[in-house]
């Protein structure tokens, strides 16, 4: 004899009392759909205007160098927050 598992018995259940007429449709829930695909909001990938390496890398020479761009995330966080970390933090390690 084969196995019914709890999703087919209710499901005949409910079609038995649908086409009996003791649910009608108007008992169902309607479910919102509101499934939004990655596909639709994507944004395909375009290449970057060029430039010349030489007067960028001297740019951000000019800036300060990577260290620089290494601290932009905390000071937007912490805009108050000291420019020179060995001054402030470890001044106390000194002997």
């Amino acid at each position: 004899m084969p196995t019914i598992t709890r999703v087919k018995f209710f499901s005949i259940i409910f079609l038995f009392l649908v086409s009996t007429g003791s649910v009608s449709s108007a008992e169902i829930p309607k479910i919102k759909d509101n499934y939004e695909s990655a596909f639709e909001i994507y944004k395909p990938w375009k290449p970057e205007k060029r430039l010349n390496w030489r007067s960028v890398n001297d740019l951000v020479g000019r800036i300060g160098g990577w260290r620089v761009y290494s601290r932009e995330p905390y000071l937007k966080l912490n805009p108050t927050a000291p420019s020179n970390h060995q001054k402030t933090v470890h001044g106390a390690h000194t002997k």
